[in-house]
């Protein structure tokens, strides 16, 4: 894996699992990376999602993501919509005005 695929601190992520409704993850979902728990056997990474909740992902859960597809992404989670579809999901589980990680 080269540095330009690993997934670090502060940079931007996107969640690539399945969709995870219960906790309105979706995906596609765009996040920041946090701190990698690099001592835990699968190397998990922590993950402040657009919106949505902060929480320990595997590293093949999450891929970098360009700054500008953050943004456009975040803003369609904000808007209630699905990051990469064109269908509601629901309102962020965030309060307002704390949406962006």
């Amino acid at each position: 894996m080269t540095s330009e695929q690993d997934v670090t601190r502060g940079r931007c992520v996107e969640y690539v699992g399945d969709d995870i409704p219960e906790i309105q993850v979706w995906h596609g979902h765009p996040g920041v990376a946090g701190d990698v728990l690099a001592d835990l056997p699968s190397a998990e990474v922590i993950a402040s999602m657009v919106g949505g909740p902060t929480m320990c992902f595997g590293p093949s859960d999450l891929r970098p993501l360009d700054e500008t597809s953050y943004r456009q992404r975040g803003e369609r989670i904000i808007a209630g919509m699905h990051p990469l579809e064109d269908r509601r999901v629901g309102d962020p589980i965030t309060a307002d005005g704390s949406h962006w990680p």
